[in-house]
């Protein structure tokens, strides 16, 4: 069922000294006066706009529904602290048939031109939406790079160019670059995810020659490289880094590349479930997120806070690289009345402060703002964190190397549950001929194609 959070200006007060504790508010200068844009943006005034927020977060899989009003209450802390505007909140079910009838709504609604004015929005990867238990979990934006290119939202770049709040700069640019098109900046990713297995830096022969391809790993026998190549099941396209041209609406792999990865991520799995790799050095696998932080940030041996340097060792991809999944993003819906004001709790979302919040809380993935997860600008991974999420200098350079490393970028979208699906089919199957994966890839591949055609 919707439900509606709306706000005037006088329950905000009320919100804001709940959290007098506080840390500033952000702002781009490091002063948090309203600024030149303040009438614009104040929430001063019977007759200043609303601005209509369509909140879909993943808030259920990390706990109850307090987490995401937790969540939700930091965010109208910022926009309080800095005179923003006037607000009201849609929150999405997040499952049953509640959710399936609201987006079936809001899908027709958005498509007449008479969707909210932003968007605040998860990119539930397969294994967060528990794809294997909900396989019938619909996406609010099945195809977000899609819908980019069909003018649904506001192009974002006049507004950059005098934000108050985000660091355009700071934020990582390959990330960033996912959601532009010919027509500027039509989404602006919040957090991404990526693979990678956690080395002493001494175990790992091959540190030098970093970075590889994907089609490096599997001849190599290297019980380190194989290690980090097995972990491509449940992120199983990873491996393929982009999958899809959205403007000439291809695949960007072949059916061969897909059978061949198919085959060595079965392969590389089956001989670590089996005892293959017992003779690998001491390693830890994760997926760098939010949710993982605290195991990032303290695990010993290896891991971030140790002695010895670490070595992280990403999934690399068939191009040579790692590839980033968005986890979550915010638009701007392009019929909307208050493109100023919708604009301003976008910019407030990108700032650094806001990054490294408990805001985040219900959102899997690492910050955009590049400053962030160093000893001196820690992440909050609940409110009021009391061992917030941080990397030693020298696991922050490692961090660095692999962000640099970033040459594809993907929105989570309905071909990522299509090749999970495909790998389960292989792998709890048990099936280990080239040839009958062969059969299953081809089928997989023609399935993504055409999914690809009507997206």
């Amino acid at each position: 069922m919707k439900r509606y959070f709306s706000l005037i200006f006088c329950c905000l007060l009320v919100i804001c000294a709940a959290f007098s504790g506080c840390t500033e508010p952000p702002s781009g200068d490091g002063d948090s006066s309203p600024g030149e844009n303040s009438s614009q943006m104040s929430s001063t005034g019977d007759d200043s706009p609303v601005v209509k927020i369509l909140v879909d977060l993943d808030c259920t899989r990390y706990g109850s529904g307090e987490v995401g009003y937790n969540a939700m209450t930091e965010l109208l802390y910022w926009i309080k602290a800095n005179n923003g505007p006037k607000i009201e909140i849609e929150y999405v079910p997040h499952t049953g048939t509640e959710r399936d009838s609201r987006i079936t709504s809001l899908q027709t609604q958005i498509m007449a031109g008479e969707g909210p004015d932003l968007y605040i929005v998860a990119c539930s990867s397969p294994e967060s939406i528990s794809i294997r238990k909900h396989p019938e979990h619909p996406f609010l934006f099945p195809y977000v790079q899609s819908v980019m290119r069909r003018n649904l939202f506001l192009p974002l770049d006049d507004y950059i160019e005098s934000a108050r709040f985000m660091e355009w700069d700071k934020l990582t640019p390959a990330v960033m670059e996912a959601g532009r098109t010919e027509q500027g900046q039509m989404v602006l990713p919040m957090t991404y995810d990526f693979e990678a297995t956690v080395f002493n830096r001494s175990d790992v022969s091959f540190y030098d020659s970093l970075p590889l391809t994907w089609d490096e790993i599997f001849p190599s026998r290297d019980l380190a490289l194989w290690v980090a190549g097995s972990y491509n099941d449940t992120k199983f396209g990873d491996a393929l880094g982009k999958l899809a041209d959205y403007d000439t609406l291809k695949l960007s792999f072949s059916e061969e590349d897909l059978a061949r990865v198919a085959y060595e991520t079965c392969y590389l799995l089956g001989q670590n479930i089996t005892g293959g790799f017992s003779e690998a050095p001491p390693h830890l696998s994760y997926l760098f997120s939010r949710h993982n932080g605290r195991a990032l940030s303290s695990v010993s041996p290896p891991g971030l806070l140790v002695e010895e340097e670490p070595a992280i060792v990403p999934l690399y991809n068939l191009q040579g690289g790692v590839t980033a999944n968005v986890t979550s993003f915010v638009a701007i819906d392009a019929n909307t009345d208050c493109p100023e004001e919708a604009f301003f709790i976008a910019d407030l979302l990108l700032s650094k402060k806001v990054q490294q919040s408990s805001f985040f809380s219900c959102v899997d993935g690492v910050p955009m703002h590049e400053d962030l997860l160093q000893v001196t600008d820690k992440v909050s991974l609940v409110k009021d964190d009391p061992d917030p999420w941080f990397f030693s200098d020298a696991g922050y350079a490692e961090y660095c190397r692999v962000r640099s490393e970033i040459n594809a970028v993907k929105f989570y979208s309905p071909l990522d549950v299509t090749l999970t699906e495909m790998y389960d089919v292989i792998f709890t199957g048990r099936i280990v001929s080239q040839e009958e994966i062969a059969e299953i890839a081809a089928e997989t591949y023609r399935v993504l194609q055409m999914m690809l055609d009507e997206s």
